[in-house]
């Protein structure tokens, strides 16, 4: 966490009380998103993401999301200056809304990096089998898979596996906060929107970056925990952490070739 949060254009020391128990009840939602060599790749679908949340909550859309968002964004400049992160940051925005009017909160979390940090020893994945994620038109979003993600991290807590998530067909979705994707042959394969799994802004990077190294990109609307027996090689993406390699999932290891590749790709398109 940096030293200084953005309380509704004000500048506070991270000790102040500025949430009280009273305001935290007006909490709509909250967003996070990656801030890289000063740049924010991601702005514009995040942008699209907020006002799509206030539809949802049938608020007028605020007046700081106008023009692309321009206020909001010089706000967080703001606060990124004031915490000195020039190389790279964590934003956090949380959205309030009390007596009609629609307030926020910046909070900043630095980074040592300009760029993504990727895991050297990848990660293990494990299925998440005490409860199913229920398909609603909420799915795609944060705001409907936050609660079985919060879920699922308290259950493989003392594991230190990634969850990952199914549907109540027990369909592969997403791990928390992040798509999933399957390599076999050149051949890329991801559970569609259609089955209800969560849509993180990286997979648009993800499809464009597919066309250029010669990738088909598959969205399925069913991949079994046995269909992945068969592939060489696994990777989970969002735009916070970028491509993140997958070691191994139950007794099943992967290969680290073509998702090097996506991960060094991902990176590239988005910062250079």
């Amino acid at each position: 966490m940096g030293q200084f949060i953005l309380y509704n254009k004000k500048l506070h020391p991270c000790g102040e009380p500025v949430l009280t128990a009273g305001k935290l009840q007006h909490l709509l939602f909250t967003d996070q998103l990656r801030m890289l060599k000063s740049q924010m790749p991601f702005w514009e679908d995040h942008l699209r993401l907020w006002k799509l949340h206030f539809k949802i909550f049938k608020i007028d859309e605020p007046d700081f999301l106008a023009h692309e968002g321009k206020d909001l964004r010089r706000q967080i400049e703001r606060a990124i200056h004031k915490n000195r992160c020039f190389k790279g940051a964590t934003i956090r925005i949380s959205f309030l809304f009390n007596e009609g009017t629609v307030g926020y909160l910046i909070e900043i979390n630095p980074h040592r990096e300009s760029s993504f940090v990727q895991n050297p020893d990848g990660y293990q994945l494990e299925l998440f089998r005490q409860f199913q994620k229920s398909d609603s038109p909420l799915s795609a979003l944060q705001l409907g898979s936050e609660p079985i993600w919060t879920i699922a991290r308290a259950h493989s807590r003392q594991s230190g596996n990634i969850p990952l998530i199914t549907n109540t067909k027990h369909s592969l979705l997403e791990t928390p906060g992040a798509n999933i994707y399957f390599i076999k042959n050149k051949q890329l394969y991801t559970p569609s929107p259609g089955s209800g799994c969560y849509i993180n802004p990286a997979k648009r990077v993800i499809a464009q970056l597919c066309e250029q190294i010669g990738f088909a990109l598959h969205e399925l609307d069913q991949i079994y925990e046995d269909d992945i027996q068969d592939v060489d090689e696994a990777f989970i993406a969002n735009d916070t952490d970028g491509v993140q390699y997958v070691r191994g999932f139950g007794m099943k290891r992967f290969y680290r070739r073509y998702s090097q590749q996506i991960a060094n790709g991902f990176e590239r398109l988005l910062i250079h």
